[in-house]
């Protein structure tokens, strides 16, 4: 029997569930292909991001990340300059 999908008449939003992931390849000079909702952390460390919406294509190193954590991010670039999570998967 196919499972039942409750949540097909739901508008996508940020408030929704994720629908599609991909496994993230960190790149200093490319974005990632979809600006995500979440990241998942599968290996904690450090991670340097550029959010959506940050000026001149900023990025950020946010330190010590714990691995297993989800966060609500907005994100259109995972660099590999100082990262030392692993196993990053965007959620849209």
């Amino acid at each position: 029997m196919a499972a039942e999908d409750t949540f097909n008449s739901y508008r996508e939003g940020l408030s929704t569930p994720l629908e599609n992931a991909f496994d993230v390849t960190p790149n200093d000079g490319t974005d990632i292909a979809f600006v995500t909702r979440a990241l998942h952390i599968g290996v904690g460390g450090d991670i340097r991001v550029t959010f959506m919406g940050m000026a001149d294509g900023d990025s950020v190193l946010l330190k010590n990340i714990a691995g297993g954590a989800q966060k609500a991010w907005r994100v259109k670039r995972v660099w590999a300059a100082d990262l030392t999570a692993d196993s990053i998967v965007g959620q849209y």
